[in-house]
């Protein structure tokens, strides 16, 4: 009997070290695999973009690209970083193409005003091109998208670079140092109007007399009697403080030209992103396009209010009115046909193209 329990006990002893044994290795093996891990997970790696553009920071606009930014790294959970150089900082805006496609800035502002390289693209900018009205915020994108897959040579014209958002400024309107009622081109007749160098031709069709007069020497042009009228974005002329020496406005003039602007990234960083990440760089186009037109539209509706204010009259010209406006703008689109058509590329087949996309929009 004692030899049975000494046997018992053996047993007993045997069996709890086994237990013992077993218990701590597993807990060792447990905080190797836990160390293991710890130690084998790393960050993900953060994307550094650089993004160049013209306007000062403190802008619409360049408020707005900061939004745009910040969207993109706050949806791709911090994995893109985007470092903004406003104001030409970076790159200035004869140089932005270059600079985009040769990596001096990944990300880059590409306005087809300061690019003539871009001879197919500038179609969007010609006088007489009856788009939609500026609210339909997404007419500019969704035309230049159908001209773009149909056109190979338009598609060549941004080789290098990747459209991520285009959007386009308001259209002008005309701003008068006197209470004079201007409804059609007829009332313009022999009025000096002050405008940049690319709208000279667009008052001459309607009859003024167009002066170059750059927008910084409205006010004192005006002010001094040196020009009768002003054509300009009704927010430019309010942040330069035209209302204080103008007692009219016209607005709703014709097909006026609507300045393009992208928003594009050098090819080879584009094609180095994860396709979950060029997935959110896309998804923010239209919500981008929206944002900038909403902005844009209370700057303008904030300069009406002004104008009104200060008891200017304003005056908008109607549905028929607009027409006489854009008549006389026609014969651009012609011309622009003609010489591109010189140039070995596809401007009437384009205008066209672009003619019977706008029709089927109205």
């Amino acid at each position: 009997m004692k030899k049975y329990r000494k046997y018992l006990v053996f047993n007993l002893v045997i069996v709890s070290l086994l237990a013992v044994t077993l218990f701590f290795g597993a807990c060792t093996k447990a905080e190797s695999t836990t160390t293991t891990t710890a130690t084998t997970s790393e960050p993900l790696e953060v994307i550094e973009l650089s993004f160049a553009h013209q306007s000062p920071p403190t802008a619409g606009g360049g408020i707005q690209y900061a939004n745009w930014a910040k969207r993109i790294e706050e949806q791709t959970q911090g994995r893109v970083k985007i470092t903004i150089y406003p104001a030409s900082s970076l790159v200035g805006p004869m140089d932005q193409i270059d600079s985009l496609i040769g990596g001096i800035c990944d990300i880059g502002q590409t306005n087809t005003l300061f690019n003539p390289q871009l001879v197919l693209h500038s179609l969007l900018l010609q006088p007489g091109l009856d788009l939609p009205p500026f609210e339909e915020y997404m007419a500019k994108t969704e035309l230049w998208r159908a001209l773009y897959e149909k056109f190979p040579e338009m598609r060549a014209e941004f080789k290098g670079f990747v459209p991520l958002f285009m959007f386009e400024s308001t259209p002008n309107s005309l701003q008068f140092a006197n209470r004079v009622e201007v409804r059609t081109p007829a009332d313009l007749i022999g009025m000096r109007i002050g405008t940049g160098a690319q709208f000279l031709p667009v008052l001459d069709a309607w009859g003024a007399t167009p002066i170059d007069n750059p927008f910084t020497d409205r006010y004192l042009s005006l002010d001094k009697g040196m020009i009768d009228g002003s054509f300009l974005s009704l927010a430019t002329a309010n942040m330069m403080k035209i209302p204080d020496v103008t007692k009219a406005i016209t607005l709703n003039i014709g097909a006026v030209a609507r300045e393009n602007n992208f928003i594009s990234m050098n090819e080879e960083v584009w094609n180095s992103l994860p396709p979950d990440i060029q997935k959110v760089f896309m998804d923010n186009w239209e919500p981008t396009v929206k944002e900038f037109i909403d902005s844009q539209l209370a700057d303008e509706q904030q300069a009406i209010d002004v104008y009104e204010k200060a008891g200017d009259l304003v005056v908008t010209a109607t549905a028929e009115e607009y027409k006489l406006w854009t008549n006389p703008l026609l014969p651009f689109l012609d011309k622009w046909a003609e010489a591109v058509d010189a140039k070995g590329l596809p401007g009437t087949a384009m205008l066209e193209e672009a003619q019977r996309i706008l029709a089927g929009m109205k």
